[in-house]
């Protein structure tokens, strides 16, 4: 990860995918970053790849519902 997080939100969007949401950071800084993990099972190797940043950053404690839209 290129940020340490603790008490982030995820959710599985595909068979090897899955969005790291939020969190905190290092000194309980507000994370507002998304994150997409991908796990290439055929070779056993990973990506992680920054995608948007959320309007609320922080622990999320909501349940989280995602849409075909975004």
């Amino acid at each position: 990860m290129p940020t340490p997080l603790r008490r982030f939100g995820s959710v599985k969007i595909a068979a090897s995918k899955i969005l790291l949401l939020g969190g905190l950071e290092k000194m309980s800084k507000e994370n507002e970053q998304v994150f997409c993990f991908d796990l290439n099972e055929a070779s056993g190797k990973f990506s992680i790849e920054h995608l948007d940043t959320l309007e609320k950053p922080g622990v999320i404690e909501q349940p989280l519902l995602v849409d075909s839209i975004g």
